[in-house]
């Protein structure tokens, strides 16, 4: 299975690119990346080609500059190997995202199935943390091709197993993004809490 990392966001509620936040003395990318190492080889989208030069991994950038994730996952699908490889796919911001996760999708998808997606406990649809097939993709780019970037748009016409976030390991917490500084602060927090309790 491929990982692909997505890192082309414009990270404007966080302030600055949220691939190179701080995570347990590294930046995330780099924690995340190490991760998932031992799934399959790991890529990172892009917005441009230069964005996170120096990076030892594979870099994927988006065909079309501005489609939002739409781009990213259109670019990782698109990549080359068999329509019914499996793709892992997820947001650069997810700190507590684990290779168990991936697994736990990947055996959650049926045969059939184009995408594993989770749940959150409120019910909302997390498409940034999911196993595609890479067939999946034709959809993803009929979209971007007609200029709709609305991923949930594209889920829509895929079949879908949809995983509850409690039936994940790690549970809902492994859903968790940094999306605004706040955000960030809480999660180090928790991070922090975790490690003293463990430490205890």
């Amino acid at each position: 299975m491929e990982c692909v990392i997505l890192c082309g966001g414009q990270s404007a509620r966080m302030g600055q690119e949220k691939a190179r936040l701080p995570w347990q003395g590294r930046e995330i990318v780099d924690v995340l990346a190490e991760r998932l190492a031992g799934i399959g080889r790991v890529s990172l989208s892009v917005a441009f080609p230069g964005q996170l030069a120096g990076k030892p991994y594979p870099r994927l950038s988006d065909a079309v500059p501005g489609a939002g994730p739409l781009g990213g996952i259109c670019a990782a699908l698109a990549a080359g190997g068999d329509p019914e490889d499996e793709v892992f796919i997820a947001a650069c911001d997810m700190p507590f995202l684990t290779a168990e996760t991936v697994l736990s999708l990947s055996a959650a998808l049926p045969a059939e199935g184009d995408a594993a997606v989770p749940l959150g406990p409120d019910g909302w649809r997390h498409p940034l943390c999911a196993v595609y097939r890479r067939r999946a993709g034709r959809v993803f780019q009929e979209q971007l091709e007609a200029g709709r970037f609305r991923l949930r748009d594209a889920l829509d016409r895929l079949s879908i197993a949809y995983i509850p976030a409690d039936r994940l390991p790690g549970g809902a917490a492994v859903l968790t993004n940094l999306n605004t500084a706040a955000a960030y602060q809480t999660a180090c927090l928790a991070a922090r809490r975790h490690r003293e309790g463990n430490d205890g």
